[in-house]
């Protein structure tokens, strides 16, 4: 996925209190001069004066000419666009930039201070901007900004200060898996099904008449209702929907590690999604730990998010913010996200094409089991199936040397017959967060 793509954010600075104040080179003359003057106080020599007036006026002059410049631009106010990368992805090499709408003297070197994510670097600005070149080294949403402007004299005997204190977000999406060659199709709906489309649209669905439609795609008789020509769309009939699921929960997902390479597997599905289907659906279904007694059908919590095959982006961002260890929907991502999809429980059965969990390794399984009591994590069941589906369970991790299968899968005789199994190590290098 290209990252060619800038997003402009135009900020005002926030209002600061400049500064100003000498270098460690302009403290060691201002030192020197006020030796200098206490030996003219004591001895009266004139030339002593004059040395400590030498000595200290260039630091002076420097002090006016960067507390001047910040005082000046501080009362100004500078607009600051930061430009980010519209879509990076994890492990990727993105540039964020920055321009301060600022006609700085040209004798007058500026760095700007960069604060991404807690980490502070000091990058020089000239007329064009800066560039700042970072590594996307986990997903989700990252804070970069631009907390002050630093002027420095050319002598190096002063330096100012002036608070810009902008900052934007950047979303940082997880890098799809490259699947093995078994796994590179996970094999969706086909033609004419329609699985997890309940209340959805038909798959005969109607479009406004565009000119150079063929009149033989002209539904009359709904036309003559909508008062306006309809035509049925071929294409989207021949593009059904695909639904991908995730289970999330503390008793669901193993280690961390695991669950950032299931987000990339699911990653890595909707991306090969995108051109072969009309409609993409995500959910996830959030079940109740083991402590809670409640099984996953029944206590279980489900949010799901739609996009169309040409905007499966939306489905990624929303990969980007999930955290698959969150105990409730509360916690699973932000509230901002999700109000944009919908909420509810789980009733009856999940009717989804895929679903991906991540499953513990056989060591880590027993060592849970010791120290809880026997978590019932360590076997999750797939009542929540729709037997009436025929699915594809993708299983990330679990697995052991020699092919051994996943400890958690000791309930995948539990999986309605429909539905086949597929496992992807964890090894595949995942987006972290």
């Amino acid at each position: 996925m290209s990252t060619a793509a800038v997003q402009r954010h135009r900020l005002r600075a926030r209002w600061g209190v400049p500064w100003a104040a000498p270098t460690p080179q302009g403290w060691g003359l201002v030192a020197v001069g006020a030796v200098l003057a206490g030996a003219w106080w004591l001895t009266g020599l004139r030339l002593l004066a004059c040395a400590a007036l030498v000595l200290a006026a260039p630091v002076l002059v420097s002090l006016s000419v960067v507390g001047g410049t910040a005082l000046v631009s501080a009362v100004a106010r500078p607009r600051v666009q930061l430009d980010l990368p519209a879509l990076p992805q994890v492990g990727e090499r993105v540039l964020v930039g920055v321009r301060v709408g600022l006609r700085l003297p040209v004798a007058v070197p500026a760095w700007v201070l960069w604060r991404v994510d807690g980490v502070s670097t000091l990058a020089p600005v000239d007329r064009r901007g800066c560039v700042l070149g970072l590594e996307a080294a986990r997903r989700g949403p990252a804070v970069v900004g631009v907390s002050r402007l630093v002027l420095w004299e050319p002598l190096g005997l002063a330096r100012g200060s002036l608070p810009l204190g902008v900052s934007a977000t950047l979303l940082v999406l997880p890098r799809p898996v490259a699947l093995e060659e078994e796994l590179a199709v996970v094999p969706g709906p086909a033609p004419g099904e329609q699985h997890g489309s309940e209340g959805g649209e038909p798959p005969g669905t109607l479009r406004d008449y565009r000119p150079g439609d063929m009149l033989a795609l002209v539904h009359w008789k709904q036309s003559a209702r909508a008062d306006r020509l309809l035509v049925s769309d071929r294409e989207r009939e021949s593009r059904p929907r695909a639904r991908l699921a995730l289970l999330a929960g503390p008793g669901v997902c193993a280690s961390h590690e695991d669950a950032e390479v299931a987000i990339s597997v699911a990653a890595g599905i909707i991306q090969e999604w995108s051109a072969r289907y009309r409609d993409l659906g995500l959910a996830v279904l959030v079940l109740p730990a083991a402590a809670d007694g409640a099984d996953g059908a029944d206590g279980g919590s489900l949010v799901q998010w739609e996009a169309e095959g040409a905007c499966s982006v939306v489905l990624l961002r929303v990969l980007a913010q999930l955290d698959l260890h969150g105990g409730d929907v509360a916690s699973l991502a932000p509230a901002a996200l999700r109000e944009q999809g919908v909420q509810a429980g789980l009733r009856a059965g999940l009717a989804v094409d895929v679903v991906v969990q991540a499953v513990a390794s056989p060591g880590a399984q027993e060592g849970r089991q010791g120290s809880a009591g026997g978590d019932r994590s360590s076997g999750v069941g797939y009542s929540f199936l729709d037997p009436s589906v025929h699915g594809t369970l993708v299983l990330v991790g679990g697995t052991a040397g020699g092919g051994q299968e996943p400890a958690a899968c000791g309930a995948v005789g539990e999986v309605p017959q429909g539905w086949q199994v597929l496992r992807v190590p964890a090894v595949q290098e995942g987006g972290g967060r």
